[in-house]
């Protein structure tokens, strides 16, 4: 005992018979060979992807030497201001 669809669809597809594709090969042996894309070819993408790399090591330098420079204190390494100059007994008045 077969069941019957009620849905057209299923019914369309019980009706025909399975097609199955050709294989690959047998197509890429029938159309012709596709050009390339005008916009990027491999050579093109390899320099861009080359400096697109560049340009990321440039910043990733960057932001390193800057955690470098945070390392460091900001102060001047410079003499003492102050000195000894005797008591004021030692000086003369004008």
């Amino acid at each position: 005992m077969s069941k019957k669809h009620t849905d057209p669809s299923i019914q369309y597809m019980e009706n025909k018979p399975a097609q199955v594709p050709a294989s690959p090969v047998e197509e890429n042996k029938l159309a012709p060979p596709t050009p390339p894309p005008a916009g990027l070819d491999r050579r093109s993408f390899i320099k861009w992807a080359t400096i697109g790399w560049m340009a990321f090591a440039a910043v990733v330098a960057g932001y390193g030497g800057l955690v470098l420079r945070y390392l460091f204190p900001n102060v001047l390494f410079e003499p003492k201001q102050s000195f000894r100059a005797g008591f004021p007994d030692d000086y003369e008045i004008n």
